[in-house]
């Protein structure tokens, strides 16, 4: 829009009244550049002292207000909670603010004030954002039972809310209980125009099946286990595959090892050119297999190496006598609020560095900034363009350190040795377990005994480290 460009550019020019006068004719309107409003205005407000103003605010004022507080959140604390308690002075039973303070509070580790912030939200009006919110926060604090509670509540006020079913399957999945599943499974169905029928588990050998793997690359590793149980309910199996899976998916399901079985099955990149009657996205197989947790397949591995590649890497890379480490400390996940409970620092982590006879492999293909003041650290992962890279590369280790992230589990389906950090309310695929996991017998969990606390976990994996290094060297 002609205007808000120009707003912009007053904006940039830091003619803060000019473009004021046109943001605050938009701000409230639903267009694409509402966010944009929103950061620019925040940012007039707080140059020009106009927060400082804002003492008897219109209820529209207010509704600005408690959108520019979202906006300064953790970044900017101080300006943040200035806005909360010009908000709450003015109207202190204003459930959305204290819903917000409850997410300030909680972003800022206030921990002692965040459930009464939930509470108090939800006694001036009981609302889905402070239900969810506590339901999420019990979640992450591993009190089960209260976060299906609370999810529970925000589903009597919308039956049909998507994220409250997500909640509460979770939940029971992350006990142990495979009844989560069709409550998590209800709203897994994909709606693109593509797609024909969902499937329900029911088998069509006469049929063409579309697994489509449109989660993040570490569930379509994870799930690939059950490709050749799919192929058994149908006629052929077509598989919508990420590029980066692709290659080490094809060599890891070889068509001629399956096909005295009468399997069929095929991997490709488009889901949209694929042929089939059905279709289901790949996290809900244990489901529609009903193989509940007891009948986990291929724990032992299931991912094969490019040999070749293997042998590049360990050539140009691996021919030392010190003990292989490789390490992945971060998560590139959308979900922020998940990938920030899931990431270490290897700031945090140098401790390691001092452990001697050990030499250490970055398989942190992104966000990898704080490598520059470790240059003992190899930088492998420069190497890697697909996972099949990965895999070659990780097979010459003697133990890889990763998160709950892509790199954990194609060491897990590649039977490679592996430290699994957890935080202390984990994804629910790794239930409630503290040493070890279903889903991979490679891989040894350890788990945060004290919510977003990492310290524990590092001094075990330091301890662990020194004791095989010095195996290692004797």
């Amino acid at each position: 829009m002609e205007e808000l460009n120009k707003a912009l550019n007053y904006f940039k020019e830091k003619e803060y009244k000019e473009a004021e006068k046109i943001l605050e004719k938009y701000w409230d309107k639903n267009i694409p550049q509402h966010k944009t409003i929103i950061s620019i205005l925040s940012e007039i407000y707080a140059n020009t002292g106009k927060l400082k103003m804002l003492y008897h605010p219109t209820r529209k004022q207010l509704n600005l207000m408690l959108e520019m507080a979202d906006y300064f959140g953790t970044k900017r604390i101080n300006l943040a909670r200035q806005l909360y308690k010009k908000m709450l002075l003015v109207d202190s039973r204003d459930a959305g603010v204290w819903n917000n303070l409850g997410i300030l509070y909680e972003d800022i580790e206030s921990y002692d004030k965040v459930i009464d912030a939930y509470k108090k939200s939800i006694e001036l009006k009981p609302n889905l954002g402070a239900y969810m919110n506590l339901s999420s926060y019990h979640r992450v604090n591993n009190e089960l039972d209260e976060a299906i509670y609370y999810a529970q509540k925000a589903m009597e006020l919308d039956p049909n809310y998507k994220l409250g079913n997500v909640a509460i399957g979770t939940s029971k999945l992350a006990k142990g209980d495979f009844s989560g599943y069709p409550i998590y499974a209800k709203f897994g169905a994909t709606k693109d125009e593509w797609f024909r029928q969902p499937w329900d588990g029911t088998p069509h050998p006469d049929k063409k099946l579309l697994l489509y793997c449109d989660q993040g690359l570490g569930d379509s590793l994870m799930y690939i286990r059950y490709l050749p149980f799919l192929a058994e309910k149908f006629k052929k199996v077509n598989v919508a595959v990420p590029p980066p899976l692709r290659d080490l998916f094809i060599r890891s399901f070889p068509l001629e090892k399956y096909a005295d079985k009468g399997l069929n099955f095929e991997f490709h990149r488009k889901p949209c050119i694929v042929e089939h009657d059905y279709y289901m996205v790949s996290l809900y197989a244990p489901y529609y297999l009903m193989m509940d947790f007891s009948k986990i397949p291929f724990s032992e591995g299931y991912l094969v190496a490019d040999e070749e590649k293997v042998k590049y890497f360990k050539e140009k890379y691996f021919m030392t006598k010190k003990l292989k480490v490789g390490l992945c400390w971060r998560s590139t996940s959308n979900n922020e609020r998940i990938a920030v409970l899931r990431n270490m620092d290897l700031d945090e982590m140098k401790g390691l560095f001092d452990i001697p006879n050990v030499q250490y492999y970055s398989f942190q293909k992104d966000r990898n900034d704080q490598l520059q003041r470790y240059p003992q650290v190899m930088k492998i992962h420069r190497e890697f363009n697909t996972f099949d890279d990965t895999l070659a590369a990780a097979k010459n280790l003697d133990i890889m350190i990763s998160i709950d992230t892509s790199v954990m589990h194609v060491c897990g389906g590649g039977a490679v040795k592996t430290i699994l950090p957890l935080p202390y309310g984990a994804e629910w695929r790794w239930f409630q377990d503290t040493k070890t996991t279903p889903w991979y017998d490679s891989v040894e969990i350890y788990r945060q005994t004290k919510y977003k606390d990492w310290s524990d976990v590092i001094e075990r994996i330091i301890a662990t480290i020194r004791k095989m290094a010095e195996e290692h060297t004797a």
